[in-house]
């Protein structure tokens, strides 16, 4: 539709949805579209008009709060999808307010090209980790990006899926190919988004100051989820049906939206995939997160205190600091830290008191070798990822087991977690001695990943889903076998690269990619996973803790086979504190 207004005398002319689906193509439609340009130009809409190519290959058009914008068109086999990429939400967070919350983006007057994802927050991983990005950083990173399926859907707005990336709060983005989200919203038939956040110090550091207060990483998420409340009908998305989903710390950003303040009424349902807030690193004491902050200053050469401190670090190359913050001891790394208008108490706290928003629909779930992953990184000497798993002996895999949780827990604890995995074992059927390295894996994935779901599901009274996914391809190739379905293998499914990449995926890969997309998109409909068949995924409770297990060959209700261990195990080793920021391991490692 073309409608017009009147400035400063002059009837101007502005550009929404044309039809009544989100965008069309075709011939037709780009014949319009270079009207359409024409008459922006000739209105006084500032691009270059010697740019030819514009009107040759018309991309989508959408008028944000904040200025018009084109994209492009992205082919998922036969059907269009339409891609706004680099769309800023945010001001530049550089120079005084490096470390400040944000401000929503500077209005333009132009029409802005959207064609390119955004540049990673600036972070440093010297490894290639699965779910760290491989191109440039820059500061000026807090960009989102929209896919939206280019077909008709009966005039109704679509569902909306806005995905925040995991990494450990230190790392990852929206530009990773994995996440990219034309085939989830061409197979869905939904709206997908996803924001960068600041990430590490740029994004958590607290310096107890108006200006350095913490946290700024979870505001820059609330600022993506206000941008999407108040443009995401232009998309031909519903603003009253968004959900929210996340992987690994992108899930632990969600479970911390859930009992936010700030975050009440931008989404109607939230996805959980590998990690929730019921970790013990979680989240920091106000005085925990500051001593950090002391340290880090003092470590980049920055002495003093308050503006002095501030004006040093916003002073050094970004590169610099990122560099820096990798070399952090596990008790230094930046967490999110409570105390403020985003998180006022521990958020377990807000969760033992009832604080849980009504009429949310939940979903979360972990994959069936959580831990398997981390393992080359933690100690590469002993696990490798083109061999195969290691054979332990007994008295190996504890002592393993005791390093990797001493400094979590005392003493006892360790010992009953040594107990718990290693003692009345017996050999196997065929007389082999048990996979002693597995264990050390699965007590790892308990303790970081299975049991936090399982308890953030406890505290969820409209009746959480719980899912248990049981294949995926081989995750990183040549790795081996003995990775199973490990931690991140769920990601590259729900993003559907099994079913444009017929190289690397079979077609059962593609396939079970499929059905799941479809049941995310199901739940982001309606809040059931299942569409025709509601009533076949039973809640969640302590008394029946009951989760679909997802497998292409059989997908069925079981008993979430981690329960048994969480309740008489972990349960009682830790309730988690908001203030531990203690784990065995660097936080790079078990976090993505």
């Amino acid at each position: 539709m073309v409608s017009g207004k009147r400035i400063g005398g002059k009837r101007h002319r502005t550009f929404r949805n044309f039809f009544s689906c989100a965008f069309v193509n075709g011939t037709h439609f780009r014949r319009i579209m270079r009207w359409i340009l024409f008459l922006m130009f000739a209105v006084g809409v500032s691009y270059a008009c010697r740019e030819p190519p514009l009107f040759q290959e018309a991309g989508p058009l959408a008028e944000t709060t904040t200025g018009p914008i084109v994209g492009k068109y992205v082919k998922v086999f036969d059907t269009d999808v339409a891609a706004f990429l680099g769309i800023p939400f945010g001001e530049p967070p550089v120079g005084q307010l490096r470390f400040s919350l944000p401000k929503p983006a500077a209005p333009w007057t132009g029409l802005r090209a959207a064609q390119t994802k955004p540049p990673p927050c600036p972070q440093w991983s010297p490894q290639p980790f699965a779910w760290a990005p491989t191109t440039p950083p820059s500061e000026d990173c807090l960009q989102l990006n929209v896919w939206a399926p280019s077909r008709c859907s009966g005039g109704r707005p679509l569902p909306v899926m806005v995905w925040i990336h995991g990494g450990g709060f230190r790392m990852g983005s929206t530009d990773m190919d994995v996440y990219d989200g034309a085939v989830l919203a061409s197979y869905g038939n939904v709206v997908v988004v996803s924001a960068n956040y600041r990430l590490g110090a740029f994004g958590l550091l607290n310096a107890g100051t108006e200006d350095a207060p913490g946290n700024a990483a979870l505001y820059d998420q609330v600022l993506a989820l206000q941008w999407v409340r108040g443009n995401i009908a232009r998309f031909g998305g519903d603003p009253d049906r968004v959900t929210i989903f996340g992987e690994s710390a992108g899930a632990k950003s969600v479970s911390l939206h859930l009992v936010s303040p700030l975050s009440k009424g931008l989404f109607k349902r939230a996805l959980m995939q590998s990690g929730s807030m019921y970790h013990p690193a979680t989240s920091d004491a106000p005085e925990v997160a500051k001593q950090k902050t002391a340290e880090f200053a003092k470590l980049a050469g920055c002495g003093g205190q308050g503006d002095e401190m501030l004006k040093c670090l916003r002073g050094k190359d970004f590169k610099e600091l990122a560099k820096l913050e990798n070399g952090l001891k596990t008790r230094s790394i930046f967490l999110p830290s409570y105390g403020d208008s985003f998180m006022p108490v521990p958020p377990t706290a807000a969760y033992e008191s009832g604080q849980l928003p009504a009429g949310v629909d939940v979903l979360s779930g972990t994959t069936k070798d959580e831990g398997t992953v981390f393992l080359p990184f933690i100690a590469p000497e002993v696990f490798r990822f083109n061999a195969t798993l290691p054979s332990l002996t007994r008295q190996q895999a504890e002592n393993f087991t005791r390093a990797l949780f001493f400094q979590m827990m005392p003493k006892q604890a360790v010992d009953a977690v040594v107990d718990y995995y290693f003692n009345n074992l017996n050999a196997t059927e065929d007389g082999k001695e048990p996979e002693y390295a597995r264990m050390v894996a699965d007590a790892l994935g308990d303790s970081f990943f299975n049991c936090p779901t399982v308890f953030l599901a406890e505290k969820v009274s409209s009746g959480p889903r719980l899912y248990w996914l049981t294949y995926a391809a081989e995750f990183i190739p040549s790795a081996g076998s003995w990775l199973g379905v490990p931690h991140f293998s769920d990601v590259p499914y729900v993003f559907g690269a099994p079913i444009v990449d017929g190289t690397r995926y079979s077609p059962e890969d593609g396939k079970f990619s499929g059905d799941l997309i479809r049941m995310w998109a199901n739940f982001a409909r309606d809040g059931h996973p299942l569409k025709d068949d509601a009533d076949s995924w039973p809640s969640f409770t302590h008394e029946d803790p009951v989760a679909m297990e997802l497998n292409p060959r059989a997908s069925q209700l079981v008993t979430f086979p981690r329960f048994e261990v969480c309740d008489r195990l972990w349960r009682h080793l830790y309730t988690p504190t908001p203030s531990a920021s203690s784990s065995p391991l660097n936080q790079e490692h078990i976090e993505a």
